[in-house]
């Protein structure tokens, strides 16, 4: 990346140069020429340098004063809704090349927050930084992740931006600036983790249950799924659906392409009521989905996620395959591209010696590691370990009811020490700062395609 402040901080450390130097008759300026010392001519050029400076810093912080009523410019604008511009391109810079340095501020202070005094010094002075720290409406709330107004919310906007706002709307957004007006999510920043749906995104029922309504298909030659190879490592594949949701439209594409879950050696598809995805093909019927309220800023859906296990636990066929894959139904998914990356980093284990026990992060999100939900892989011998643990160790230390149900997984897998290996080629998702563009970059998992055309567009693209 050009430096193009270089010849600034030059051209300041001359004029530093200068008043400092104790032998002022020779300076090497910004572009190597030699200045030398010309008496009183050259002392007034200088005051009158100072002078100089000194008026138009002057000028400069009544502009700033001023300036927070006038209409910014497009740049500006640009900055402001998190997604700064090159000037030169359409290109959005990184995430770290526009946070300003009030937000760098407070990242630093969150880091240093283990060296502060303990005890109830402790608790004012978090209480007095958190009331500080937290944003305001026109500021990037990705970096506090919490509104300093208690009557707002943290909402998404896409993975470099979230705003405080009264309340969102999915879609874009009239009152943003045009070059970047861009759909928002409206997801719930969580003070932790991945940014999750609203409460009820998933339960709004079709105008006709699903199951009516034909799965569309795109021009052309269908495309199938790779069949299950039977080799180590084998894999169960699993995922949750809302029948009178658009979800359930996904899995019948999915079923009709023998993709995604139907290419693993054993699958079970989770649903609120039992429905069939082809004649003698029925889905598990769970029950109830609604979720709790959680806090603030996200809803809680571990205990639903833990019934799922039980009940698959109980069923049989997932205790008997060297890998479980939790799949998200708008994830676009190849079993075989994950058997081969799994083979890349596990050994294949003698038969009758107990098998590794990894799972994966598949996500770099706010500068950490995280096992993103849209794909969650792990081993039997990481299987065990959660249902041995679950109910003992991690609920007592983790907050099960408050929390998303991939953040419960991984914190409790580390809790009884099953072994994270990190693999980005797990995931292409837009929360981890690789959307998934044109699905052809090799990866295991494209996410999000919330609609069947879509879904089978980015299958088709990925198998080419």
């Amino acid at each position: 990346m050009t430096d193009e402040y270089a010849e600034d901080r030059a051209e300041v450390s001359y004029s530093v140069g200068l008043i400092n130097d104790d032998d002022a008759r020779n300076i090497r300026p910004v572009h190597g020429r030699l200045v030398r010392w010309r008496g009183p001519a050259t002392t007034l050029s200088v005051f009158g340098l100072v002078a100089l400076m000194l008026v138009a810093t002057a000028t400069w912080a009544t502009s700033v004063r001023s300036g927070a009523s006038s209409v910014l410019s497009p740049h500006e604008k640009s900055v402001f809704l998190g997604l700064a511009a090159a000037e030169d391109s359409g290109d959005a810079q990184r995430t770290e090349d526009w946070i300003p340095t009030s937000a760098r501020k407070q990242q630093e202070e969150e880091e240093t927050q283990e060296h502060r005094p303990k005890g109830h010094e402790q608790e004012a002075v978090v209480q007095a930084d958190s009331q500080k720290q937290c944003s305001v409406k026109g500021e990037n709330c990705w970096l506090s992740r919490c509104c300093s107004d208690p009557q707002q919310t943290c909402y998404m906007k896409d993975g470099a931006w979230a705003g405080c706002l009264d309340s969102c709307k999915m879609g874009n957004h009239p009152d943003d600036p045009e070059e970047v007006r861009t759909p928002w999510t409206c997801f719930l920043v969580q003070k932790a983790g991945p940014a999750l749906p609203p409460p009820g995104y998933h339960s709004t029922p079709a105008p006709a249950l699903v199951a009516e309504i034909p799965v569309p298909s795109l021009p052309g030659a269908v495309i199938m799924g790779a069949p299950a190879d039977g080799k180590f490592p084998t894999l169960f594949c699993f995922g949750i659906i809302r029948v009178k949701t658009y979800e359930l439209a996904l899995i019948k594409k999915q079923f009709d392409l023998k993709a995604s879950y139907f290419g693993c050696e054993d699958w079970a598809i989770l649903s609120d009521i039992e429905t069939e995805l082809a004649p003698g093909v029925k889905t598990i019927e769970l029950g109830d989905l609604s979720t709790g309220n959680g806090v603030r800023t996200h809803f809680a859906n571990t205990d639903i996620f833990s019934r799922a296990f039980d009940k698959l636990k109980e069923e049989g066929r997932m205790m008997q395959r060297d890998f479980v894959v939790k799949l998200d139904p708008d994830a676009v998914f190849f079993p075989s591209i994950l058997k081969a990356e799994i083979r890349k980093q596990v050994r294949t284990p003698v038969v009758g010696s107990p098998g590794p026990n990894i799972y994966f992060q598949n996500c770099l999100f706010q500068n950490r590691l995280w096992m993103f939900g849209a794909v969650e892989v792990l081993s039997q011998a990481a299987l065990q370990a959660y249902f041995k643990g679950r109910d003992t160790v991690c609920k007592q230390a983790i907050d099960y009811y408050n929390m998303g149900e991939d953040t419960f997984m991984s914190r409790c897998l580390d809790r009884v020490g099953v072994e994270a290996l990190k693999d980005f080629a797990l995931l292409s998702d837009g929360y981890c700062d690789e959307a998934p563009g044109d699905c052809k970059s090799g990866q295991v998992t494209y996410h999000p395609f919330k609609d069947p055309m879509s879904w089978e567009a980015c299958f088709r693209s990925a198998t080419r």
